[in-house]
């Protein structure tokens, strides 16, 4: 994206005590001594080639985002005596209005109550208001170090979700952008015009909607959840349709009414997502079946459904399908309560499936036992891409221990297995497990050797390197006494 601004003049007075005189071209020959006057031509800055008396330096970014201010080179110039020609300010694309934000920005004369629009009451709020304008202000310049953004709608106005609007679809370093809103009519008039931005722009990989996490709305309701409607679907849907880039998208503590959702998936049907994450949102059986149904027909590597009160039809909607979608890679189903009836289809569906290519699976507190744990391992031992399991926060006991050893010693692809906060009690088969994972890591598996073997390489090692630490603490005292 060009630069903001290419050129910035600036008329100072060459006599503070006389008033400029209105001829209409200034006589750009006279100069002041260089004794008097030091005058930088062509001094690089961010933005681009400064030509006149006044230059801006040292323009640099901290890590809570705010910046330097102007400076002159020489000390008796100030802003307030140099006044900006409205007619020699360049901006390309970017509308006045950014212009005169970003001359409030490094001048610190923002006027906080008119960027919070009211919707901020407090000095911590203002704060925040004025880090948004900052942010925007980095956004324009396309800074390389402002790959994330997070914005929270209730913090500000109008005016700075205008300008994120305008500077979004020029900017090319942006990779995350996160947008919170509650259900709030105000914040959800922010939600659309920053969301109109989003089309354009080529960075932005990632997507996070979510709700509020400031609570105070103005019209005093306390409900951060965001609505999810067909109104929203409207300004979302374009976006993601016009947008080539994003890839992820995250919907975090949403309310889906009515056939909302239905409308969002059919619209990214047509888009380039292949990442689709649900995340503390009450999902009911039809907009699981919704969900599940954009697997295949997307083309999905990656489907997170979590702590989204799933149903055991739910699930078996969502089974159906995993069956049907060879890209499908990494499943989370974490903080839903499968249970038993859960786990058998998950193990059917999998077992069944001649395209499942499943690497991750994330089953945290999902209520497995013991059973659940058999129906899971039966089908897994077969699942050769399977490398990730999380299976942390059940209700296994040594018994599901014991079944998950056989697991590895089965399937040898798995590399990563979790199991705390289970209620396994036996050393000995949480010792077999970690011997079973130390084999499946190991270069030793790739040479040929045997678990058996390997194990006893293994401790023989460990005996060493223990006689080794007895001998090297016995040396350390002989030589201390």
């Amino acid at each position: 994206m060009p630069s903001f601004m290419h050129r910035v003049r600036s008329r100072t007075k060459r006599d503070k005590g006389t008033a400029p005189t209105s001829s209409s071209t200034p006589d750009r020959t006279k100069r002041a001594p260089p004794a008097e006057k030091k005058i930088q031509k062509n001094q690089a800055s961010p933005r681009g080639v400064i030509e006149d008396d006044f230059f801006i330096s040292d323009v640099s970014s901290s890590e809570d985002g705010s910046f330097s201010s102007l400076k002159s080179d020489e000390t008796t110039s100030s802003c307030e005596e140099s006044s900006y020609d409205e007619e020699t300010v360049y901006a390309n694309d970017a509308p006045k209005a950014l212009v005169d934000m970003i001359k409030n920005v490094f001048s610190g004369s923002d006027d906080e109550d008119s960027l919070s629009n009211g919707n901020a009451d407090d000095v911590g709020s203002a704060k925040k208001v004025n880090t948004y304008s900052k942010q925007c202000y980095r956004l324009g310049l396309n800074d390389g170090n402002l790959v994330e953004m997070d914005i929270e709608c209730s913090l500000i106005g109008k005016d700075i979700a205008k300008e994120m609007k305008d500077v979004l679809p020029s900017n090319n370093r942006l990779q995350k952008l996160c947008i919170g809103c509650s259900s709030d009519k105000h914040h959800r008039q922010i939600f659309r015009i920053i969301l109109s931005g989003l089309g354009g722009n080529s960075s932005v990989s990632e997507l996070v909607v979510r709700g509020a996490s400031q609570v105070k709305t103005q019209e005093g309701t306390n409900d951060r959840i965001f609505n999810f409607d067909r109104e929203a679907v409207s300004w979302l849907s374009p976006a993601l349709a016009m947008n080539q880039s994003v890839q992820r998208i995250c919907l975090k503590e949403c309310r889906f009414i009515d056939s909302a959702i239905a409308i969002l998936f059919m619209g990214m049907q047509h888009s380039r997502i292949k990442e689709i994450s649900i995340v503390s949102c009450n999902l009911s059986d039809f907009n699981a079946d919704i969900v599940s149904a954009s697997l295949p027909l997307m083309g999905l590597t990656s489907l997170s459904i979590v702590d989204a009160s799933l149903t055991t039809n739910g699930l078996r909607f969502v089974c159906d399908n995993i069956k049907k979608t060879a890209s499908l890679t990494k499943l989370n189903l974490c903080r839903n309560a499968l249970g038993r009836r859960g786990a058998t289809l998950l193990a059917k569906s999998i077992k069944s499936s001649v395209h499942c290519k499943l690497t991750d699976l994330m089953l945290s507190s999902c209520s497995l036992d013991d059973v659940s744990m058999h129906h899971l391992v039966e089908s897994l031992k077969g699942l050769p891409s399977l490398s990730i399991i999380d299976l942390s926060q059940n209700e296994l006991s040594d018994q599901g221990a014991l079944y998950l050893k056989g697991l590895l010693e089965m399937n040898n692809a798995i590399t990563d297995l979790r199991v705390d906060g289970n209620k396994i009690t036996s050393r000995k088969r949480l010792a077999a497990i970690a011997d079973g994972l130390r084999y499946n890591n190991s270069v030793l598996k790739t040479f040929g050797f045997s678990a058996t073997t390997s194990l006893a390489i293994f401790q023989t090692v460990d005996a060493l390197e223990d006689l080794g630490g007895q001998i090297g603490a016995t040396v350390s005292e002989a030589v201390n006494a």
